[in-house]
């Protein structure tokens, strides 16, 4: 087979794929460090029973962290805060569209 100019540019699509997925994933690491520091600097009780949920908010696309009393299951803290990632989600969807709009 013929290597040329199409083969390298496929090289290139690759190494570009492999860049946004390190970069995607250092910055979910530094969201989850956030998270963590976050709720290490709340104020909890001590004796409290706690249980941590990490997740993806869908919208925006960042990691969020939640701890919930064992107890009760209420919700004690969660960073970032939901009016947070609203906001960004609501940021996403509108650049997201002045990419998408035709020129």
């Amino acid at each position: 087979m013929a290597r040329g100019p199409q083969s390298q540019s496929r090289a290139q699509v690759d190494g570009a794929g492999n860049l946004a997925m390190q970069k995607a994933i250092e910055t979910v690491a530094r969201e989850m460090v956030k998270a963590v520091m976050a709720l290490q600097g709340s104020e909890m009780p001590r004796d409290m029973m706690v249980r941590a949920e990490l997740g993806v908010d869908e919208a925006s696309r960042r990691v969020f962290a939640r701890i919930f009393d064992r107890e009760t299951g209420e919700l004690v803290v969660q960073f970032p805060a939901e009016e947070a990632l609203r906001l960004w989600g609501i940021s996403r969807e509108q650049f997201g569209r002045i990419l998408d709009a035709d020129v």
